[in-house]
């Protein structure tokens, strides 16, 4: 890979021509439309003739190429090259008529992983905001029960500071409050989407001066992810 894209990669004639063939600049969309040979792209005599196959390739013993396309994005692309030394067979037309058959699958499985690389990313970024957030942050479903915490939250609910976790359900101290409490998360955490709202609320402390300042907010499952795919609602305790 080092050879290939620190010097070869610009001096690779089927790439070149397989672009030409395609006409990639007209429409990326025929790049996961088409399987393509290097024979295809142009004649393997030519090829052979090639500083690119005379210089790299011919050390990997790669003779012939099949390429799958599975993704284009500006100068950016996907694809899945599949090679063969000078020993075996070209790629035949059955060959390429099961790879057309096959790309659909690989396209899918492509576009998955893209889309699963980017959860696992927003849930490295996100649980490291959380972590970071001097407020107490609680993730908890309309009923209440906590989905996830960031650590200030484990230290306001494990020294019982206003908020607490019974049997995973997020409480306040005193009965009213957590009646209160619980009415915000419902409303937020709600499956009908046009009628979430959230909402602010003090609770009260017996054995602190001042309440703690608890703001409810709704969250959609889009923005979170990582987390279980439910209408969720944030609670956000700030510790005057």
């Amino acid at each position: 890979a080092q050879s290939y894209f620190g010097y070869f990669a610009t001096r690779n004639p089927i790439r070149q021509a397989r672009n030409r063939l395609l006409r990639l600049a007209d429409s990326s969309d025929r790049w996961r439309a088409q399987v393509v040979t290097d024979e295809h792209a142009l004649p393997k005599t030519e090829l052979m003739r090639s500083e690119y196959y005379n210089d790299f390739l011919r050390r990997f013993d790669i003779h012939s190429l099949l390429m799958m396309g599975l993704a284009v994005e500006r100068t950016k692309f996907a694809t899945i090259n599949f090679l063969r030394p000078r020993r075996s067979s070209q790629f035949d037309t059955d060959e390429m008529h099961l790879a057309t058959r096959l790309q659909p699958h690989f396209i899918r499985a492509f576009d998955l992983s893209v889309r699963l690389s980017e959860l696992r990313q927003l849930n490295a970024n996100l649980a490291e905001s959380l972590d970071r957030s001097p407020h107490g942050v609680f993730l908890v479903g309309a009923d209440a029960r906590v989905r996830h915490m960031n650590r200030t939250a484990e230290t306001l609910a494990d020294g019982r500071r206003g908020l607490t976790v019974r049997n995973g359900i997020l409480c306040a101290e005193t009965a009213d409050s957590t009646r209160t409490l619980h009415r915000l998360v419902a409303a937020a955490g709600g499956a009908d989407d046009n009628r979430r709202g959230g909402g602010a609320m003090p609770v009260e402390r017996p054995d602190y001066r001042r309440p703690l300042s608890v703001i409810v907010a709704p969250l959609h499952p889009e923005q979170i992810a990582p987390f279980p795919p439910e209408p969720l609602a944030l609670v956000c305790a700030t510790d005057p």
